[in-house]
């Protein structure tokens, strides 16, 4: 039976250890050249990298103890230090490429972190690659080991979807971002990537507050870089019914329905906006099944987006496992779907239009 698996968040002190390049996890926001622990943070540039002097937090989860790293950034600094048990060695500065290399010579039982001072020109692009990668490479091999068993790779703690900020596009983590370890959580292209890499299909998470033109966008995303033979799976967020602390997307949900389905006087009075299709089939106003109906909907316009994109390349539309055909529901049989209440299964919820399927058995 086909298996998927969860990928976890990404940071500095995240086991999974699934970068080559160190900076990709590191620690935001970036520390002072004093003290790279210090979150208190440092005047940044537009693309996100410090304009002056600053520390940064790489890693206090390591597999590669005792082993040098290769250090290289745009850039010069005056100093570099390297604090615990580190050490840098072969420092050279090419002023006419304008780049600094060095070896990062790391020893056991410590941690890794950079500071940076007398920066200028600023530093830019800085990236710490893993003993034995080339610079070419973006996953490590044990990474990439480990996920060999599964078919599917579901990227919700990647994305950081519980209490995700992002509302627009524009607002999303890049693959130039100097971490990915962001709120906004890790860059789309890099989930592709690795979907392409390793030939798992994908689970994706849209989150909770993302626009229609973040859909769009995404989808369109997906259709020019994803493998044409690689399945996508999409959930509505995670777990839109959990209210407690860190799940900000379950309050999100629940406004936004009130805020859809119901047209409010200023005394405070509520009644059913006829125009909406939460409640004004049978005048429902309870919170939670206006929640859950809303939970449901998202599926309705998010799916259009991707059969508008995805359709013209043979990949398929829509996997579901509450609906007999795996593909596309015609409008009809969405439109009443729509309308049903949701279905629990043994480990989440799903429904029955398809639009949050949550079954590590993919069979």
């Amino acid at each position: 039976m086909p298996l998927g698996v969860n990928l976890d968040s990404l940071s500095d002190w995240s086991p999974q250890q699934m970068f080559v390049d160190l900076m990709k996890t590191a620690r935001v926001p970036f520390g002072t050249a004093q003290d790279p622990f210090d979150d208190r943070g440092v005047p940044l540039g537009d693309d996100g990298w410090p304009l002056g002097d600053f520390g940064v937090v790489l890693s206090i989860n390591r597999i590669d103890a005792d082993q040098t790293y290769s250090l290289s950034f745009e850039g010069f600094a005056t100093s570099i230090s390297t604090y615990a048990t580190s050490i840098i060695r072969n420092l050279s500065y090419d002023p006419i490429a304008n780049l600094t290399t060095a070896d990062l010579e790391v020893y056991p039982d410590t941690y890794i972190a950079l500071g940076f001072s007398g920066v200028g020109p600023r530093v830019r692009n800085l990236k710490v690659l893993r003993p034995g990668y080339a610079p070419t490479q973006t996953f490590t091999t044990p990474f990439l080991t480990r996920l060999e068993p599964f078919q599917v790779i579901r990227f919700m703690d990647y994305l950081m979807t519980n209490a995700n900020p992002v509302t627009t596009w524009s607002e999303r983590t890049l693959p130039t971002s100097p971490s990915q370890a962001r709120r906004e959580g890790g860059a789309w292209e890099y989930a592709i990537q690795l979907a392409n890499e390793t030939r798992k299909d994908i689970w994706i998470n849209i989150p909770a507050l993302a626009d229609d033109d973040y859909v769009l966008q995404l989808a369109q995303l997906m259709r020019a870089n994803l493998d044409p033979g690689r399945a996508i799976y999409f959930e509505y967020s995670n777990e839109v019914w959990n209210m407690w602390p860190g799940f900000d997307q379950g309050w999100q949900n629940l406004w936004l329905a009130r805020t859809e389905a119901l047209i409010c006087s200023e005394g405070g009075t509520c009644q059913c906006n006829v125009t909406s299709n939460l409640c004004a089939f049978d005048l429902e106003t309870r919170d939670f099944v206006l929640a859950w109906r809303r939970d449901c909907a998202q599926g309705h316009p998010n799916r259009r987006y991707f059969q508008i994109c995805l359709r013209t390349r043979g990949h398929v539309d829509y996997h579901s496992t509450g609906a007999s055909n795996p593909n596309v529901l015609d409008d009809s049989a969405t439109t009443a779907l729509l309308r049903s209440e949701c279905v629990w299964s043994a480990f989440s919820v799903f429904c029955r239009d398809g639009v949050a399927s949550f079954l590590w058995a993919m069979g």
